[in-house]
């Protein structure tokens, strides 16, 4: 009986480590990082338009660094090593950059005004977490939405449209945070029963 004990315990086991990987694809300290990555950048571009351009220079990628740097402590703490996911995730987010950056180019030959490009930006991105809700998360699916009306923010807005966008999107990565940190009890992954 106590081998059948011990099977059901084992069982229980390798039931709770795929529950806990089912229910969590990434922190929410990923979107709270963004939100405040989003709304400074935002604000800036409106203010100060140049020393927008550099921050976004500099928070982009070291974001994008702090990020995964998140993710990997968060799949660490949940007991999980799926290179498959961490090679997907980096080049979808890798390739969400090289679009962001090769776009650029229509601003420095001159197809596209300057002003234009934050919008066309948010519409990149917007898609871009569209296809990452579909592909990796659910959730995402709602941040690709934010994304969009923020986008709409951005083209019909005439008085400082980059800070009021900004301020959709950070409220609303704030918002798929707060929902997925509840919806992992604590925010924290739960311990291990062994």
């Amino acid at each position: 009986m106590s081998q059948l004990a011990n099977l059901a315990d084992d069982l229980a086991f390798v039931r709770q480590r795929v529950d806990r990987v089912n229910r969590s694809v990434f922190p929410s300290s990923i979107l709270f990082l963004w939100a405040g990555i989003i709304l400074a950048g935002s604000v800036l571009l409106d203010l100060a338009p140049t020393m927008g351009g550099a921050f976004w220079l500099v928070a982009g990628p070291v974001g994008g660094v702090l990020s995964a740097v998140l993710g990997w402590r968060w799949s660490v703490a949940l007991g999980v090593e799926n290179m498959g996911l961490a090679r997907r995730q980096m080049l979808h987010w890798g390739g969400l950059v090289a679009a962001l950056l090769v776009s650029q180019l229509l601003v420095m030959s001159g197809a596209m005004r300057g002003d234009a490009f934050g919008a066309q930006v948010m519409l990149i991105v917007s898609l871009s977490y569209f296809y990452a809700g579909i592909h990796m998360h659910k959730s995402l699916l709602w941040l690709s939405g934010i994304q969009a009306a923020a986008f709409l923010v951005a083209v019909l807005v005439p008085t400082l449209p980059q800070s009021i966008s900004g301020i959709v999107m950070a409220a609303g990565f704030v918002w798929v945070g707060i929902a997925a940190h509840r919806h992992l009890g604590n925010g924290a992954p739960p311990p291990l029963r062994r």
